[in-house]
């Protein structure tokens, strides 16, 4: 019985990696995921990009029934598919089935991984093109009782503007360059509506000393809350780490 289970989920998981845009619009809740995969992450134990994966498979393990989860990995210019599965509607005694669909999911996702990371640029780390695409595949999930978007990766775009550490660690340098954005009349995504969570991080910094980077990542945060502001998403948690 547990096999035929199991057969049963990854077929269901392989059906609906090829759902359309009304299929996707009646599910309960959408939760769409930006893994960074650029160098920048690095690879390995340890590393922020380790740390994504860690942070992803927790994510999955909290999905609830009738969740759509996508997990999108990106570099320069361009995003590749890891992961979209449905959680089942009903969750089954002591929530069997949907245990059963988060590890097989989890698993299909680490085989894309290991498959897929280097199929994209990694060259650069473009957030600001990830989130407009984002917004594009959000929308249309019209249907959806709600909409998720979260974001893993160190938060130092370097493709359609620039933010580094050396760039942020002076007090306000946040609110210049959020300024220069605005005087170029930047395209924001539109995430009205949406739930939005930012997991920012990082590998060590070297080159600088322990206050600049304390600024550095605090002008870091500034920057993108004030750019969150504006896409009108709600942005209910940004955190910060550092390895």
């Amino acid at each position: 019985m547990k096999t035929k289970l199991f057969f049963a989920v990854l077929i269901f998981m392989t059906i609906f990696e090829g759902c359309t845009s009304v299929q996707a619009a009646e599910s309960n809740e959408i939760w769409l995921i930006l893994d960074d995969m650029s160098g920048s992450m690095g690879e390995g134990k340890g590393a922020p990009q380790q740390r994504n994966v860690d942070e992803l498979q927790r994510i999955i393990r909290s999905a609830g029934k009738n969740t759509t989860i996508m997990v999108l990995g990106f570099g320069k210019r361009a995003d590749v598919q890891l992961l979209k599965v449905e959680m089942p509607s009903i969750s089954g005694p002591q929530n069997k089935n949907l245990i059963v669909v988060r590890e097989a999911a989890i698993k299909k996702l680490n085989e894309n991984l290991s498959a897929k990371i280097n199929t994209i640029d990694r060259s650069k780390s473009g957030i600001h093109g990830a989130l407009m695409r984002a917004s594009r595949i959000l929308a249309e999930y019209g249907g959806a009782a709600g909409k998720k978007l979260i974001i893993l990766s160190d938060m130092l775009e370097n493709e359609s503007f620039i933010l580094s550490f050396s760039r942020l660690r002076k007090a306000g340098s946040a609110e210049e360059l959020f300024k220069t954005l605005n005087n170029k009349r930047l395209d924001f995504p539109d995430l009205k509506g949406v739930e939005l969570h930012c997991y920012s991080s990082f590998a060590d910094e070297k080159n600088l000393k322990t206050a600049e980077i304390e600024t550095a990542l605090k002008e870091l945060k500034t920057f993108w809350t004030k750019y969150f502001q504006k896409t009108e998403a709600a942005l209910k948690s940004y955190k910060t780490s550092m390895y």
